[in-house]
């Protein structure tokens, strides 16, 4: 058996590709694609997900990215020359927003912050505290797994218990076609 993990794929979860090998002749092809729609939701740990990890974005920056993506889907399909112009001053704008609503947002905390020791400190432990990694997989022990190789033995244990290889060929016909 090989497990490939399959990165650059836009989901939320890890597909990975099991390739399943077998000696005899009646068994089934020996590539097999799994889909992991239902096994991956089960042993997965879904965290929220968030724009950044200092807070959301206010709402009419959210809503320009929506009218961007939505944008950019068509100018894909149309590759209107007045659609690529609009959708690249909306990226700007967006920019811009960003920049200011970020700048703002940063100068607020370090007001916030004060000149004592002790506010001092928590902004540091605030701003240098680590980021939670995305969709941990536990294993039979409860444990979490985060990186590819063990999340893909996780999910490898789990599909090795659920497929079982189809019986031998019982009928003449059947044995003389595998053969």
């Amino acid at each position: 058996m090989h497990v490939e993990v399959m990165y650059g794929m836009d989901t939320q979860h890890l597909p990975i590709l099991v390739t399943v090998g077998s000696g005899t002749s009646n068994s089934p092809p020996e590539t097999i694609r799994v889909v992991l729609r239902d096994t991956a939701p089960r042993a997965t740990t879904l965290l929220p997900s968030s724009t950044s990890c200092r807070g959301g974005l206010p709402l009419n920056i959210k809503r320009k990215l929506r009218l961007k993506r939505r944008l950019h889907k068509l100018w894909t399909r149309t590759r209107c020359p007045k659609l690529k112009k609009e959708l690249n001053g909306l990226s700007r704008s967006i920019s811009e927003a960003v920049r200011d609503y970020r700048g703002a947002n940063w100068e607020a905390t370090i007001n916030r912050a004060g000149e004592s020791a002790k506010n001092l400190n928590q902004l540091c432990r605030q701003l240098t505290r680590a980021a939670a990694p995305k969709c941990p997989i536990t294993d039979r022990s409860g444990v979490r797994r985060y990186d590819a190789k063990t999340r893909a033995e996780v999910i490898t244990e789990h599909l090795a218990e659920q497929f079982t290889p189809n019986p031998p060929a019982t009928s003449p016909n059947l044995q003389e076609h595998h053969a």
